[in-house]
């Protein structure tokens, strides 16, 4: 019989056997002034062990390749028979004959419904619609910082072409006496 490890296979020793084991766990619950009781739970561990020989020209780099998945605690495919496991190599003890020739005994352990580590569920949600920046209005008027010597009359001959629109500046820029303009002053001009 063969046995199929991952990416290796194995021919029995000389047994040509697997030891299989899943044994029951019994507690016994001592009571004080009771009757000990016996409480079956459950299954432990099943483990699979076996020997035999590594032979050939890979045998050395076999052995390392196990070796090296013993120390990773790797999760592998276990085949033999009507076997067909997920286990973890739990042992791999070896006798170095030469390089071609390695004795060896494995045991592995079989992956039982190990819990999942808890992963939240990710609720997956539209990206929020972030609305476009509105831009501001463009205010109706322009804005004029008062210099000395300027005058309403001037303002409205410059931007509208005639003198006798100043009234327009003036309200639009709350002024009561457009005689008496501070400078700095800032005065709204009102477009068209």
């Amino acid at each position: 019989m063969k046995v199929m490890l991952d990416n290796f296979t194995f021919s029995l020793g000389p047994e040509k056997q697997i030891d299989f084991t899943g044994p029951r766990v019994i507690a016994k619950l001592d009571i004080p002034g009771a009757p000990p009781i016996y409480q079956d739970m459950g299954e432990d561990e099943h483990t699979y062990a076996w020997s035999g020989v590594l032979q050939g020209d890979n045998a050395e780099k076999d052995c390392n390749a196990i070796l090296k998945l013993k120390e990773a605690g790797s999760e592998v495919k276990f085949l033999a028979g009507m076997i067909d496991k997920k286990v973890r190599i739990r042992e791999f003890n070896y006798s170095y004959v030469r390089s071609t020739y390695i004795r060896y005994s494995i045991t592995l352990i079989e992956i039982q419904n190990e819990p999942q580590p808890f992963v939240p569920s990710v609720v997956k949600r539209a990206a929020p619609v972030v609305p476009k920046p509105i831009a501001p209005p463009e205010p109706d008027y322009y804005t004029y910082t008062m210099k000395s010597g300027d005058t309403l009359w001037a303002l409205a001959v410059k931007y509208y072409s005639n003198g006798n629109s100043w009234p327009k500046i003036a309200n639009a820029s709350g002024i009561s006496n457009p005689r008496r303009i501070p400078v700095g002053y800032v005065v709204k001009i009102p477009k068209g």
